[in-house]
């Protein structure tokens, strides 16, 4: 539609001619301008956001808005509630204010839209912006088609975005696990992280534990308790709000216990099988490395303590 749309103006400018011929061409895209609408965000780049959180993350620099909004309108960019100025290379003042460039992506007569980029270029303070800063910036459409003028048509609402500064990395202070257990028994993880967003803790690859800080740059605890089977390697993510992160891996060695005196299997631990009936008709099975099968119940009985335990295999349904 954008070939179409400039090669419409090109054969106006032939037909017409001088400056009368190009104001007749202007008055006619005036004429078609569709009412102003709330300008979509349809888009962004070198930001980064949260499922659940409003709010976008920076590091201060540069950042891209990709904006659809009525055919040839014009669009009011604004930052903390001040008109934003269009990028002027010969100005003296470049990096002392918030400036933009913008470029026109697609035009579409038909549907009476256009979709443009907007890269927006914050005040550069001395040092950088300062972490936490938040900057809110605004985009109002204004209709220029002249039958508008003075109605609730002419200017739309405001599409807002709350940007947030984020400049400090995240720091894992604690990532704790013990070097070694015998097999069936627990082993205790903690971990403390700053200036965090969120924090995962992986099992051989597996997510066990995800924790989102409400606020942008937190202080995060964890603490997981897991019964050891197998040689095990744990990881820690922790990662800012702009989703830089850290990771930090540590591997747990799974001993045989020592031996067990008195038992039938020459003081060696056997393993025993369990079925817990759990409410819903649910039914789990575990092995456990035990002693014996009195210890061993016992243990399923305390992970499964809402469940019915039982010596054996689970029943297979067909």
């Amino acid at each position: 539609m954008k070939k179409i749309f400039v090669i419409r103006l090109f054969l106006g400018l032939i037909l017409l001619s001088g400056c009368s011929g190009l104001t007749q061409v202007a008055q006619g895209i005036a004429e078609n301008a569709p009412p102003a609408k709330t300008p979509e965000l349809y888009d962004q780049r070198k930001l980064h956001t949260w499922a659940g959180d409003s709010n976008y993350y920076s590091d201060g620099y540069n950042f891209e808005l990709y904006i659809k909004h009525g055919f040839s309108n014009k669009l009011i960019l604004k930052e903390n509630n001040t008109n934003i100025l269009y990028f002027d290379g010969n100005d003296p003042n470049n990096g002392l204010r918030t400036v933009y460039t913008n470029t026109d992506l697609e035009h579409d007569t038909s549907a009476l839209f256009t979709r443009t980029k907007y890269v927006v270029m914050p005040i550069q303070k001395t040092g950088g912006q300062l972490h936490g800063t938040v900057n809110t910036y605004s985009l109002v459409e204004e209709s220029i088609n002249p039958k508008y003028n003075g109605t609730s048509d002419q200017i739309s609402n405001a599409k807002e975005i709350k940007v947030v500064v984020v400049t400090k990395p995240c720091s894992i202070v604690l990532f704790s696990i013990p070097q070694s257990v015998n097999i069936g028994s627990t082993a205790d993880i903690k971990w403390r992280v700053n200036d965090c967003k969120k924090t995962e803790l992986l099992e051989n690859g597996s997510v066990i534990d995800e924790k989102l800080a409400t606020g942008f740059s937190e202080s995060i605890e964890g603490f997981k308790s897991i019964t050891i089977q197998n040689n095990t390697t744990f990881v820690l993510r922790a990662t800012n709000a702009r989703g830089k992160g850290l990771v930090v891996n540590a591997r747990l060695l799974a001993t045989q216990p020592p031996p067990c005196p008195g038992n039938s299997n020459n003081g060696q631990p056997q393993y025993f099988t369990f079925c817990a009936t759990c409410p819903g008709d649910y039914n789990y099975e575990q092995t456990v490395l035990a002693c014996d099968e009195g210890g061993a119940k016992q243990w399923v009985q305390t992970n499964y303590s809402n469940c019915a335990v039982t010596s054996g295999i689970c029943p297979r349904t067909p």
